[in-house]
């Protein structure tokens, strides 16, 4: 072989390895914002429509890889009120970093949640007091990784997470008393926690109540904390209301109990915190810990956790359009594998669904969902997961019917306000259809903190946008059709799972550089077809067209 082509050979083969490793390389957590949807829709038409409980988008910006058992949310509002986010953007100071199960964009209420904050120089125990002031010019968050800097303190707070662990880290500018508060968010005074100095760990538990039927009673299950240093504790105690009880090791029954290590801290000192959660007991919870972040490199986690939601958001490959749709875009992604959660352990026990006290296990290699919308996203959300998630939506119809056998029920509505526009598909006018759905998008959804048109419903508004933008929506629940628009992008790639989808890729393009005109002619690999295709046409593969056919 010449020098020529032995040459010419490598660079084929790096290019090949490059190109086989693209997918994985791309950097789209860049195009998340997770303020999107934290405070109230900007939208004109939501704000005269709906009343104020449904102005609101009510997500968090939550870190978590997707569908998490316990996500992490900085806290502006304190308890676990029905109705009431633990983060809104609005809000002007912070009473803590919370592990948390509130089920995003719904009105609902958080359970088993608990509060971890820092303060320095004295214990600061109640949440008003302990409160700092914070700006959202010095806040990094992406669904891997947030921080900020508490002001009060001078203290930054980082915080990074797996399915059901987190690790957060927290940097002290100045020397000082260091004190890091866990508060179990019990509404009842059911929360418990006890400290081990010798094995550096504070853990407990916040036991669930029922919101709806047989409201404030035991729901028969909690969240389950261990919180662990990898810093000896200078010293320790527990608190109850404003009583500094220092040296206890162990407190339950009351509200606003808590418990707190101590921390001698030099300008400049690091103290790293790592959670792990579960709903079936402590020693679980412990379990997870180890099994997920086995140790103390907190910029491996985070790493780790950026490459399983690029690899998430990858599923979905765009060309073209507009910077601010492709943040639109893959927010709207994130939001949409934010939920149903993770409820099973790493060694497959979840709690039963009726609760009693009573646990399962899921066969090994599979996982147990729960917190699935009450709304239509079964039909909307769990639809496009079935095309970008096909393993996880598998687990999730088996959740579904292990929940049936449990004794448990299946959501079944419709907020025909999002499906109305893909119904003139079915009166032959696909430009109204285009139009009416093209302006939503542009309007309606934007890249700020109001950018959510109502309610996310634990991202069945987002999934909405995700289907809406790509040009086609499962607008028929229980049927395989899905009816046509057209994408706001030049090209739309879905990278499906070949297990389930035996065609690999399926392309949705328009014939024209302009993405926000209407067309009146789609293509299926080169054929006209009316403006509806059906899951087999996905699950095959093929290219989907929209050109105009001039009248």
């Amino acid at each position: 072989m010449t020098k020529d082509k032995l040459y010419l050979s490598i660079m084929l083969t790096a290019f090949i390895i490059m190109s086989g490793c693209h997918r994985k390389d791309e950097n789209l957590i860049r195009y998340v914002n997770p303020l999107i949807g934290t405070g109230p829709s900007t939208s004109s038409n939501v704000i005269n429509h709906y009343p104020r409980p449904e102005v609101w988008g009510l997500d968090i910006p939550a870190v978590s890889t997707p569908f998490g058992m316990t996500q992490w949310t900085p806290q502006t509002r304190d308890g676990e009120d029905k109705g009431i986010s633990p983060f809104y953007y609005g809000g002007q100071r912070l009473y803590g970093f919370r592990g948390t199960h509130w089920q995003g964009g719904l009105n609902n209420q958080d359970y088993g949640s608990f509060t971890i904050m820092p303060v320095t120089h004295y214990l600061r125990t109640f949440a008003t007091e302990r409160a700092s002031a914070y700006i959202h010019e010095n806040e990094v968050t992406t669904p891997a990784y947030y921080s900020c800097m508490l002001l009060n303190y001078l203290t930054l707070v980082e915080i990074t997470g797996t399915a059901r662990s987190g690790f957060l880290k927290f940097s002290f500018a100045k020397k000082d008393n260091a004190f890091i508060l866990i508060t179990p968010n019990s509404d009842a005074g059911k929360g418990y926690l006890k400290i081990d100095p010798e094995k550096q760990e504070i853990y407990g538990y916040n036991p669930v109540m029922n919101i709806y039927r047989d409201q404030h009673q035991p729901a028969g299950f909690s969240g389950f904390f261990v919180v662990r240093f990898k810093r000896p504790l200078d010293s320790y105690g527990c608190y109850f209301q404003m009583e500094d009880r220092k040296k206890q090791t162990e407190i339950s029954g009351s509200r606003d109990i808590g418990a707190y290590a101590e921390f001698n801290v030099k300008e400049g000192d690091v103290i790293l915190a790592k959670v792990g959660t579960s709903f079936t007991s402590i020693e679980s919870a412990r379990a997870n810990l180890d099994a997920e972040i086995p140790q103390w490199d907190f910029q491996k986690t985070r790493t780790e956790t950026e490459q399983v939601w690029n690899d998430a958001l990858s599923a979905i490959h765009l060309e073209g359009g507009k910077k601010e749709e492709y943040t639109k875009f893959y927010t709207a992604m994130y939001h949409s594998m934010l939920y149903p959660r993770t409820f099973s352990d790493v060694d497959g026990s979840y709690p039963d669904f009726k609760g009693n006290n009573q646990v399962h296990k899921i066969e090994k290699g599979h996982v147990y969902y729960d917190d699935f919308s009450l709304n239509d996203s079964r039909n909307v959300q769990l639809s496009l997961l079935r095309l970008i998630a096909p393993d996880k939506f598998e687990d999730m119809q088996k959740s579904s019917a292990l929940k049936a056998q449990q004794g448990g029920w299946m959501p079944d509505s419709i907020k025909y306000r999002n499906h109305f526009p893909f119904l003139y598909d079915q009166l032959s006018n696909p430009s109204e259809t285009q139009n009416i759905v093209k302006n939503k998008l542009e309007n309606e959804y934007t890249i700020f903190d109001g950018g959510i048109p109502g309610n996310d419903d634990s991202g069945l508004t987002s999934a909405w946008y995700v289907f809406s933008a790509m040009g086609l929506f499962p607008v028929t629940p229980g049927s395989a059709d899905y009816q046509l628009s057209s994408p706001i992008f030049n090209k739309v790639e879905l990278k499906l799972n070949t297990k389930y989808y035996p065609g690999k890729n399926f392309r949705i393009s328009i014939d024209d550089v302009n993405a926000a005109k209407a067309f009146n002619r789609a293509e299926l690999n080169g054929k006209q077809i009316p403006f509806v295709i059906k899951q087999e046409d996905i699950r095959m593969g093929g290219k989907l067209k929209f050109t105009n056919l001039e009248k």
